[in-house]
């Protein structure tokens, strides 16, 4: 231990401590496979095609619900990923409640909105049903939410209408979700719990979540979505661009806060993706089991 201190210590006075900061936290991130969060190289789109690719051409009447769809470049890539497997009869189900950001996705999607393809919610989802405040950073800024994350940026206050995603369906008459994606900027996990007596009657086949800083003043962490998914008989996943991370268990190395994308699915559905069993071990790095 001294040893490396010491090593550690001529380290910094060659490159300095922020230098060393950088560079470790480069390394660090690359090897969670979190260096980069855009969907073209983090696995989002990769996952569309994953799970589009599972459903065996078994498209027609399929429910996908993008919950927190900003400009809809999501649902954009999906619509092309459903067209590029032959799909029809779908639906996506785009929720937004920023008043901006709705209308310029009802204008991107105008003719599929006039087809009933593509649904435009002016909504927001979470654990229980109500009127909340609402903090819009911006005409097109992707970083709204339930509350107000930063007292830094200025932010405008609405009221919103906010749903379950179990009363939507039921509202909807939705048996099924193929796939629901969530990127609520830190509400995420309040959303999945008010989907819980469809995701426990196995009615949600995979649940994309965003993780980062701003689930701590949501009060919610990883442990709880692993707890939750150990309750309702799901698996939980890190995304990456190579398939989805499975990990049985919570580890505090998980939890660190760091944007980055989940996946909880039912056994059955993730065993269909690409995806490797992972574990920590005694060193607290993630290793493929057997």
């Amino acid at each position: 231990m001294v040893n490396a201190l010491q090593a550690y210590a001529v380290t910094e006075r060659v490159v300095g401590r922020g230098a060393a900061w950088r560079i470790g936290r480069w390394l660090y991130l690359g090897a969670r496979r979190e260096l980069l969060n855009d969907p073209r190289h983090n696995g989002e789109y990769a996952l569309q095609t994953w799970v589009v690719a599972a459903m065996a051409g078994d498209h027609t009447g399929a429910v996908f619900l993008d919950v927190g769809a900003n400009l809809g470049d999501w649902t954009g890539s999906l619509v092309g990923v459903l067209e590029r497997h032959g799909a029809s009869e779908w639906q996506i189900h785009a929720v937004e409640p920023a008043p901006a950001l709705l209308a310029r996705l009802r204008q991107r999607f105008a003719e599929r909105i006039g087809q009933s393809a593509i649904y435009a919610v002016p909504q927001a989802l979470g654990a229980a049903e109500g009127r909340l405040p609402f903090f819009v950073t911006g005409e097109e800024a992707g970083s709204s939410s339930l509350l107000d994350l930063d007292r830094r940026a200025p932010s405008e206050r609405i009221s919103v209408e906010v749903t379950t995603i179990d009363r939507y369906l039921a509202a909807r008459r939705i048996d099924a979700v193929a796939f629901l994606k969530i990127d609520t900027e830190g509400n995420d996990f309040n959303v999945i719990l008010g989907g819980r007596e469809a995701i426990c009657n196995g009615r949600i086949n995979i649940i994309q979540f965003e993780y980062n800083w701003r689930w701590i003043p949501f009060g919610h962490s990883l442990w709880k979505v692993f707890a939750f998914a150990a309750e309702v008989g799901y698996r939980v996943g890190r995304l990456t661009m190579d398939g989805v991370e499975i990990y049985d268990s919570w580890h505090p190395e998980l939890d660190r806060f760091i944007e980055t994308n989940f996946v909880m699915g039912r056994p059955q559905a993730l065993d269909r993706l690409p995806h490797r069993v992972m574990k920590f071990g005694t060193s607290n790095t993630p290793v493929e089991t057997a």
